[in-house]
């Protein structure tokens, strides 16, 4: 079975570039346009590797990563 790795970026092309690449290379994507995408879909999919952009509007991908390790991830 294929890892799954999600890419969080707010720039749909850096999303799309490093999704096609990861797939290329056998892996399954998921994507988010921003956190707050990405928090909504960490409840129902539980990759393997976050691929998080830092300089994201709302919230940070430092920001990001606290939130989810605060709950455990």
């Amino acid at each position: 079975m294929a890892q799954l790795i999600m890419v969080i970026d707010d720039e749909a092309g850096v999303r799309e570039l490093l999704s096609d690449a990861l797939k290329l290379a056998g892996f399954e994507t998921v994507a988010a346009a921003d956190a707050m995408v990405a928090q909504t879909l960490l409840r129902t999919v539980k990759p393997d590797l976050l691929i998080v952009d830092i300089n994201m509007p709302l919230m940070d991908g430092f920001e990001f990563i606290e939130r989810i390790r605060e709950k455990g991830d």
